[in-house]
């Protein structure tokens, strides 16, 4: 009985060992071109982001000027009229 069940653990440990070797030459290198492609997109990404932000740092005063006008212009106007 022992006998039957080294000779059952052996047959688990081969066929773990399989499972594993597959995973290794099968999956990983898939799993490794898209966590690169993955990185790039990111990359891609953080560069936009980064544009984005020089863009409304360099155009917000202009942006901040035509709220204060409106603001102005809504408040003036009824004073005027009145």
């Amino acid at each position: 009985m022992p006998e039957d069940d080294q000779a059952i653990t052996v047959l688990l440990l081969k066929s773990m060992h399989e499972d594993i070797k597959e995973i290794k030459d099968n999956h990983l290198p898939h799993i490794s071109d898209s966590v690169k492609e993955i990185r790039t997109d990111v990359d891609s990404l953080m560069d936009l982001r980064d544009d984005i932000l020089l863009y409304l740092k360099n155009h917000i005063d202009k942006a901040l000027m035509v709220v204060v006008a409106g603001i102005g212009a809504s408040i003036g106007v009824p004073l005027v009229l009145n």
